[in-house]
Protein backbone atom coordinates (compact mmCIF):
# COMPACT_ATOMS: atom_id res chain seq x y z
CA UNK A 1 0.00 0.00 0.00
CA UNK A 2 1.48 3.26 -0.90
CA UNK A 3 1.37 6.77 1.18
CA UNK A 4 -1.30 7.90 0.05
CA UNK A 5 -3.30 5.15 0.11
CA UNK A 6 -2.03 4.24 3.82
CA UNK A 7 -2.81 8.47 4.66
CA UNK A 8 -6.83 7.46 3.55
CA UNK A 9 -7.08 5.04 5.99
CA UNK A 10 -5.11 7.13 9.04
CA UNK A 11 -7.08 10.66 8.59
CA UNK A 12 -10.60 8.53 9.59
CA UNK A 13 -8.74 6.81 12.33
CA UNK A 14 -6.86 9.84 13.79
CA UNK A 15 -10.12 11.73 13.46
CA UNK A 16 -11.70 9.07 16.01
CA UNK A 17 -9.07 8.78 18.27
CA UNK A 18 -8.88 12.59 18.38
CA UNK A 19 -12.91 13.28 18.62
CA UNK A 20 -12.89 9.91 21.54
CA UNK A 21 -10.26 12.08 23.48
CA UNK A 22 -11.62 15.10 23.54
CA UNK A 23 -15.28 13.76 24.31
CA UNK A 24 -14.25 11.50 27.19
CA UNK A 25 -12.00 14.57 28.40
CA UNK A 26 -15.39 17.21 28.36
CA UNK A 27 -17.12 13.99 30.12
CA UNK A 28 -15.00 14.23 32.59
CA UNK A 29 -14.58 18.27 33.05
CA UNK A 30 -11.08 18.64 31.96
CA UNK A 31 -9.75 21.08 30.45
CA UNK A 32 -7.53 20.29 27.45
CA UNK A 33 -4.69 22.37 25.06
CA UNK A 34 -4.28 21.05 22.09
CA UNK A 35 -1.02 23.19 20.57
CA UNK A 36 -0.52 23.63 16.65
CA UNK A 37 1.91 21.45 15.18
CA UNK A 38 5.58 22.60 14.94
CA UNK A 39 8.17 21.45 12.91
CA UNK A 40 11.55 22.77 11.07
CA UNK A 41 9.81 24.17 8.12
CA UNK A 42 7.69 26.50 10.10
CA UNK A 43 3.64 26.28 11.06
CA UNK A 44 1.75 25.69 7.92
CA UNK A 45 4.43 25.58 5.53
CA UNK A 46 2.98 22.66 2.53
CA UNK A 47 6.18 22.83 0.62
CA UNK A 48 9.86 23.40 1.35
CA UNK A 49 12.53 25.05 -0.79
CA UNK A 50 15.52 25.43 1.39
CA UNK A 51 17.80 22.09 0.42
CA UNK A 52 18.78 21.35 3.53
CA UNK A 53 15.49 21.33 5.26
CA UNK A 54 14.37 19.09 2.44
CA UNK A 55 16.97 16.32 2.93
CA UNK A 56 16.17 16.23 6.46
CA UNK A 57 12.30 15.51 5.80
CA UNK A 58 13.67 13.18 3.44
CA UNK A 59 16.22 10.82 5.65
CA UNK A 60 13.12 11.44 8.90
CA UNK A 61 10.81 10.27 6.19
CA UNK A 62 11.85 8.06 3.14
CA UNK A 63 8.67 7.18 2.08
CA UNK A 64 7.12 10.46 1.75
CA UNK A 65 7.89 13.33 -0.11
CA UNK A 66 9.00 16.52 2.24
CA UNK A 67 5.86 18.24 0.27
CA UNK A 68 4.00 15.08 1.39
CA UNK A 69 4.58 14.95 4.89
CA UNK A 70 4.32 18.96 5.05
CA UNK A 71 0.61 18.43 3.59
CA UNK A 72 0.16 15.72 5.94
CA UNK A 73 0.60 17.92 9.13
CA UNK A 74 -1.53 20.54 7.96
CA UNK A 75 -4.37 18.06 7.75
CA UNK A 76 -3.11 16.99 11.31
CA UNK A 77 -3.57 20.08 12.77
CA UNK A 78 -6.82 21.07 10.71
CA UNK A 79 -7.90 17.64 12.55
CA UNK A 80 -7.04 18.94 16.30
CA UNK A 81 -8.25 21.96 15.14
CA UNK A 82 -11.74 20.64 14.34
CA UNK A 83 -11.73 18.85 17.27
CA UNK A 84 -10.55 21.87 19.67
CA UNK A 85 -13.48 24.02 18.17
CA UNK A 86 -16.10 20.93 18.73
CA UNK A 87 -15.16 19.97 22.12
CA UNK A 88 -14.51 23.75 22.98
CA UNK A 89 -10.60 22.77 23.85
CA UNK A 90 -8.21 25.87 24.02
CA UNK A 91 -6.77 25.97 20.45
CA UNK A 92 -3.10 27.85 20.95
CA UNK A 93 -1.59 28.94 17.51
CA UNK A 94 2.26 28.17 17.51
CA UNK A 95 3.19 30.21 14.35
CA UNK A 96 4.39 33.46 17.06
CA UNK A 97 6.58 31.20 19.02
CA UNK A 98 8.95 31.39 15.77
CA UNK A 99 10.29 27.87 15.97
CA UNK A 100 10.98 27.31 12.30
CA UNK A 101 14.90 26.16 11.40
CA UNK A 102 16.72 23.60 12.27
CA UNK A 103 18.40 25.47 14.80
CA UNK A 104 15.41 24.65 17.04
CA UNK A 105 15.46 20.60 16.34
CA UNK A 106 17.74 18.05 17.35
CA UNK A 107 20.38 17.50 14.39
CA UNK A 108 18.55 15.99 11.20
CA UNK A 109 15.52 15.83 12.96
CA UNK A 110 12.69 17.86 11.50
CA UNK A 111 10.32 17.86 14.50
CA UNK A 112 11.74 16.42 17.90
CA UNK A 113 13.27 19.65 19.53
CA UNK A 114 16.81 20.57 20.53
CA UNK A 115 17.51 21.99 24.36
CA UNK A 116 17.27 25.54 21.77
CA UNK A 117 13.87 25.09 20.47
CA UNK A 118 12.35 22.84 23.99
CA UNK A 119 12.87 26.58 25.76
CA UNK A 120 10.54 28.58 23.79
CA UNK A 121 8.22 26.48 23.30
CA UNK A 122 7.52 25.36 27.43
CA UNK A 123 7.11 29.37 28.43
CA UNK A 124 4.32 30.44 25.23
CA UNK A 125 2.33 27.70 25.66
CA UNK A 126 1.67 28.13 29.15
Amino acid sequence: MGIHARSQVFYPQFEHAVTAFLSVAQTFGFRVVVPEVVHVSGVGALSEADQHLRQSWIRAMPVATPEGVLQGYARYDAVLRDGARRFHAVWVPTDSFALKGVEFYADGDPIHFNDRGGGPHGPQAR
